[in-house]
């Protein structure tokens, strides 16, 4: 049974803000007074969302990607497969390619070295799957395990423009610092 309508009001009854979860005891002894059926099944909305941290991503794109996880962790997985090509689009946008379809972007993306052919693949797989969402081609099936292999190919596409390279600058930087600390110290 999923309680939604009624949610706000029973939470705010017990001197409950909206979106702390309330104790199991209270949620059986609410369900039990106000619902003609009562189960131990019962979900109750709204849900935490949780998303994801990218802390070498730009905001406005980290954001969008972190928005694709809190759909998915609350199983709006439609959401989140459009949340995903959105940052996809977002990246090639950042990484100077603005011109044409997602589809020119990513073979865009591909020809100048931004991603390799086999992130080029599963950037097109964003793009196909979150494209049918986009156009309200609903009859393409969308279930967990495909929307946690779309966030998947999204992280790689994410970690390999701009987290790698991130990484790869900070331990430059701190050799070059070490390296720097060490000939002042005369050795």
């Amino acid at each position: 049974m999923i309680l939604s309508t009624s949610t706000y009001e029973l939470a705010r009854g017990l001197g409950k803000d909206v979106g702390y979860a309330l104790e199991v005891d209270a949620r059986i002894e609410i369900a039990a007074r106000y619902f003609d059926r009562f189960d131990a099944s019962i979900q109750w909305l709204p849900k935490m969302a949780l998303g994801k941290r990218y802390e070498d991503v730009p905001e406005h794109i980290a954001s969008v990607a972190s928005e694709a996880y809190s759909c998915f962790s609350i199983e709006m997985y439609r959401a989140a497969l459009l949340m995903a090509r959105t940052a996809l689009e977002a990246t090639a946008k950042q990484c100077g390619i603005t011109e044409g379809t997602l589809a020119k972007k990513i073979e865009t993306m591909a020809e100048n070295n931004i991603v390799p052919d086999y992130l080029k693949d599963e950037a097109t797989e964003i793009r196909l799957l979150g494209n049918d969402m986009a156009h309200a081609d609903l009859d393409t099936p969308v279930d967990k395990d495909h929307a946690n292999e779309i966030l998947g190919f999204l992280d790689s596409v994410l970690n390999h423009v701009y987290q790698q390279p991130a990484k790869a600058k900070r331990r430059k930087e701190e050799r070059e610092k070490a390296k720097a600390g060490q000939k002042q110290n005369g050795k």
